[in-house]
């Protein structure tokens, strides 16, 4: 049997099986439904106004994100939920396809043509590809944007580790709507591992708030009418939940496990196939430098500050190398890169600030290697990275109008954000925080809105204009 009858069998197979693959993503060992992510009802709103023909001009959706955060889960649930008859809609792992048959996505589609008897360009009815993992074959976004063009009765939603080639490539990001999977919120990991939902809207209307807030009353004012919400939540969940989510909550795999020894060994398992995977796809790196990162990650994870000079003397490792993998790790989402607040000449000749995309990993570090960090000194940075996470969620990815930094002044605080004409000040920590870093922060000029985050009260501060939030709140939006 040659190649091409292989795929042919391989892609049958999995219009057949496709339905028994997809339920056991969504279903958990005792066949109960797993809870949702949040991104779910976005994604599939756009698959019903195309098949309900109310949009038609959306229908590319690039799911990308750190492995963990539950794409293919996602993918699998878009995929049982579309009540479209099982040939007009193929689920496929191009991982599998390509390393058990060398198949392109190309070459995967030339036989699901085959099987439907009707080329792509002549489909008189919509057919929908959900296709996982498509970074595995090489020319994935020229070979979907090639899909795309040849009929308006297509459909695809595709999942991969990143979007940058779709993001950098004009003439396909006009074609695309990319959605990064972030790790999950505090809502979410309650509501995954414990089936405790929030209440209805919340977190919508906390993100406005802050989003369009003129100073720090509007949001200390938006806060304050939901306090009996807010209270009839927190009665239902164990305040000790907040440790647990910082160290293992945001990945459902993770936090499916209910067990922390467990949860981190998977972690690290997930870590070294992002690594051997993900980032030497990204930055065609050799395996000797490969078996360096986790070393960096370590040095990262231990320290206050990123210094890419003093960590190329301290490894060994020349600064053009360590700076090419912070890109590709930044560009596999386990980095999240903070330019400093400043003009952009002064940017290029400061150091960027890295976080962790999820707080996990960050606490991986410290407990495989028992580092003799202080509790509070951990959880401090935890939040940190947690905090960066949530101001994505909140404000969105870089752009012309909207910006997320640091502070390179000593003793500032810990973000700046720049958001259409508004400028927040935010700083985040345990115990009894002042607002001195925010104070602090003078490079933003007198128009700034301070926002301290920590373990107190609901507090405003109208004389210099900022809000103290307490982080339990705040874990909310």
């Amino acid at each position: 049997m040659n190649n091409d009858s292989k795929i042919l069998n391989y892609v049958s197979d999995q219009l057949n099986r496709a339905e028994n693959r997809a339920t056991a993503y969504i279903k958990d060992e005792n066949g109960s439904e797993r809870p949702k992510r949040n991104a779910y009802v976005l994604l599939n709103k756009y698959l019903f106004d195309f098949r309900k023909k109310l949009n038609r001009q959306t229908r590319w959706l690039a799911i990308s994100g750190l492995r963990g955060t539950g794409k293919t889960t996602l993918l699998a649930q878009l995929y049982c939920e579309l009540p479209v008859a099982k040939q007009r809609k193929l689920f496929v792992s191009i991982d599998h396809a390509t390393q058990l048959l060398n198949a392109s996505i190309t070459k995967v589609l030339q036989a699901y043509e085959e099987i439907i008897g009707v080329s792509i360009e002549s489909l008189k009815e919509p057919v929908y590809l959900f296709l996982d993992e498509v970074q595995y074959d090489q020319n994935w976004a020229v070979a979907l944007k090639s899909i795309y063009d040849r009929s308006p009765n297509v459909f695809i939603v595709s999942t991969g580790s990143s979007a940058l080639e779709l993001n950098t490539n004009p003439d396909t990001a006009r074609r695309v709507v990319t959605e990064t999977l972030l790790p999950m919120s505090f809502s979410e990991y309650q509501k995954i591992s414990h089936n405790i939902f929030e209440e209805r809207g919340l977190g919508k209307l906390f993100r406005d708030c802050i989003k369009s807030a003129q100073n720090a009353s509007d949001i200390y004012e938006g806060f304050q009418a939901q306090r009996e919400k807010i209270n009839k939540y927190w009665s239902r969940v164990d305040r000790h939940e907040i440790n647990n989510y910082l160290q293992y909550g945001t990945l459902p795999f993770m936090a499916a496990t209910g067990n922390i020894a467990l949860a981190f060994d998977q972690l690290e398992r997930s870590i070294d196939r992002i690594l051997g995977s993900d980032v030497t796809k990204i930055g065609q790196f050799t395996p000797d430098v490969v078996a360096r990162i986790p070393q960096i990650l370590y040095s990262l994870a231990d320290s206050d500050v990123t210094s890419i000079n003093s960590l190329s003397k301290d490894l060994g490792i020349p600064r053009p190398t360590l700076t090419r993998i912070f890109n590709a790790l930044v560009q596999a989402e386990v980095l999240y890169r903070l330019e400093a607040d400043s003009s952009h000449a002064a940017q290029v000749r400061k150091a960027d600030k890295y976080l962790f995309t999820t707080p996990s990993i960050r606490a991986m570090y410290f407990t495989l290697t028992g580092s003799t960090r202080a509790s509070q000194q951990v959880l401090g940075h935890l939040l940190e990275d947690t905090l960066g996470l949530y101001l994505r969620r909140i404000f969105g990815e870089r752009s012309l109008t909207n910006s997320i930094t640091y502070s390179a002044q000593t003793g500032a605080a810990d973000f700046v954000v720049r958001h259409r004409q508004s400028i927040f000040v935010i700083e985040t920590g345990l115990g009894k925080k002042t607002a001195r870093q925010i104070i602090a922060t003078t490079s933003t000029g007198s128009k700034r809105i301070g926002i301290l985050l920590a373990n107190d009260r609901l507090v405003l501060d109208k004389e210099n204009n900022i809000v103290t939030i307490p982080i339990r709140e705040f874990l909310l939006a």
